[in-house]
């Protein structure tokens, strides 16, 4: 009579999916660590142990991070995404940049610091569409 042992399977935990896959969309996409500390208002050194999971990520900067690489939070999450989806996610996040970074939204006015600037003084801001 032989016995064998199985080996549970692994399972990861959501905050070491998240940082995989945000690992995998920051290569996709080209960005550097220490842009993202930027972003996140961190050293450098912090994201590198963030990354590496010697430390746990807040809520809030994980989804500021989804938002650093321009996905939703549920991309972060999945367990399932491949070398394909790193890409395609990469490729989309890029053409929404280059898409903000034109003028093709319509043009906005403060004009609480128009009124300051002509004198006058509001309590709270107000923006209008200047069309």
């Amino acid at each position: 009579m032989t016995a064998t042992l199985e080996t549970p399977a692994v399972k990861l935990s959501p905050q070491d999916v998240a940082l995989y896959n945000l690992s995998r969309l920051m290569e996709a996409e080209g960005k550097q660590r220490k842009d993202l500390a930027a972003y996140l208002g961190m050293v450098p050194q912090n994201i590198s142990r963030l990354l590496s999971s010697k430390h746990a990520l807040r809520l809030n900067d994980i989804c500021r991070a989804a938002e650093f690489v321009g996905v939703p939070l549920e991309v972060l999450l999945r367990d399932d995404l491949t070398q394909v989806d790193y890409a395609e996610y990469a490729a989309q996040a890029l053409a929404s940049e280059r898409h903000d970074e034109g003028n093709g939204g319509l043009p906005v006015v403060d004009v609480d610091d128009l009124r300051r600037q002509a004198g006058h003084g509001w309590p709270r801001g107000y923006w209008m569409l200047a069309a």
